[in-house]
């Protein structure tokens, strides 16, 4: 089960309904720690459906440019070569979709927590993009300093800061 500021979280419904991606801290039972990031919830961008309206969708409005290959340029770089053509992009709609992904039954996915039994499982930051996500959860091992911590069992930052980063430090 899920924790998120002392709540129990159940389901999708539970968290923000904007909420994309979570970083998260697993408490093993030998009170070892390790902090992640996961998807919750994938966003794509469909054509409308002629017929009917996909559950769970928005629409949006992009701008498309096709060029003379009938290749396709979208959002604001399309408006901005149209306009350097002199021709004009044209608003087509589409649906913003939200598709949940399973989260509640996640245990870790790293080598180093194979076999442990889990205590806690907390939800840290809700996020709306991948971005926040990823910057969140690197700050928050370097904020705990959990690559050096023995509690953490987390040996890398965005897998380019590792656990021996730091053999070659001298100390006076």
């Amino acid at each position: 089960m899920w924790l998120y500021n002392g709540k129990e979280i159940e389901s999708h419904d539970d968290l923000h309904p904007e909420c994309t991606d979570i970083v998260y801290c697993i408490i093993y039972d030998d009170n070892t720690m390790y902090v992640g990031k996961k998807v919750i919830r994938s966003k794509s961008i469909l054509p409308v459906l002629k017929t009917k309206k996909r559950r769970g969708s928005e629409v949006v409005k992009r701008h498309i440019l096709r060029d003379e290959s009938d290749k396709i340029v979208v959002g604001k770089l399309a408006k901005k070569q149209a306009r350097n053509r002199g021709l004009t992009a044209k608003v087509e709609e589409y649906e913003e979709v939200l598709t949940d992904k399973p989260f509640l039954a996640y245990t870790g996915s790293s080598k180093e927590t194979e076999g442990l039994v889990i205590k806690e499982k907390h939800i840290i930051y809700q996020c709306t993009t991948k971005k926040a996500a990823t910057y969140l959860e690197a700050m928050t091992l370097f904020d705990t300093h959990a690559i050096f911590s023995p509690e953490y069992r987390n040996l890398n930052v965005l897998g380019s800061f590792y656990d021996s980063d730091l053999d070659g430090l001298i100390e006076d």
